[in-house]
């Protein structure tokens, strides 16, 4: 690894973690207002637990897993939009290295799944112009759009998805996290720093053990990307939920968090 990869690497690791470490601290305060001191220890094994099964899908069938990490990276990293704005938009980190960069792009992939067949070189420069077209008409009236289109298009590989990451990704999503909860960029990231320490851990240790660094970098955070993307909606789901249990006085209550709502007859 040169030394600008090995910038760039870290890069990723101290500036664009830090954005998923947030939502974790928050989902384990919801689960702590629905389970009490055992909420924290849940919403971990939870989180734990769908990265678990998206590692083990990953081993067991990987160019089908890499390919569904790939579809559901561009829902995150489109998440801003709706409809096929989306779509769209999420392609642009994922698909547009392919245009200008397709030897270092298929240089990260193929240690991932092996040397990725010519056909389907051709096919995914294909689709990649497609986007950078349909993209580069949509920007006409987003211009949110175009610094996404540049860094992406021009930046080889891994440094476009780097830069992207950094930079139009995790530290805008940071700051609105921050501006929330009306304190500093800085003291926000420090009060979630354990989580992020945890994620970074887990990606350095997945990295190590696979090899190929920047590959399985990038493969980590996708993988990562799943329950960033499913907690959530579990957490969302669960605190809707009435649970039922028995008050001090002994009668079951229906309680939604840690507040009692109506005693069950």
């Amino acid at each position: 690894m040169t030394v600008a990869a090995g910038l760039a690497f870290l890069a990723v690791l101290v500036a664009g973690v830090p954005h998923g470490a947030a939502d974790a601290r928050f989902g384990s305060g919801a689960w702590s207002a629905r389970w009490g001191r055992r909420g924290p220890a849940l919403f971990v094994l939870a989180y734990l637990g769908i990265l678990a099964g998206v590692v083990a899908a990953w081993i067991v069938a990987p160019a089908a897993a890499l390919l569904a990490l790939f579809m559901l990276g561009i829902l995150h990293f489109g998440e801003e939009e709706r409809g096929w704005a989306r779509i769209l938009r999420g392609a642009l980190p994922v698909m547009l290295p392919a245009v200008l960069w397709p030897g270092p792009l298929f240089s990260l992939v193929d240690p991932l799944i092996g040397a990725v067949p010519a056909e389907a070189r051709v096919g995914v420069r294909i689709d990649a112009l497609a986007v950078l077209f349909a993209a580069s008409w949509a920007a006409w009236h987003r211009p949110g759009w175009r610094g996404e289109i540049a860094m992406n298009l021009l930046l080889p590989p891994p440094f476009g998805f780097a830069a992207y990451f950094v930079l139009l990704h995790s530290l805008p999503l940071l700051r609105r996290q921050a501006q929330r909860r009306g304190v500093t960029l800085l003291r926000h990231v420090l009060d979630y720093a354990v989580f992020s320490v945890g994620a970074i851990a887990l990606l350095i240790g997945f990295v190590l053990w696979q090899g190929a660094y920047w590959s399985h970098l990038l493969l980590g955070l996708l993988m990562l990307s799943v329950p960033h993307m499913t907690m959530p909606h579990l957490t969302a789901r669960m605190m809707a939920r009435p649970r039922l249990r028995a008050d001090t006085s002994g009668r079951p209550c229906v309680w939604v968090g840690k507040e009692k709502t109506t005693h069950v007859r």
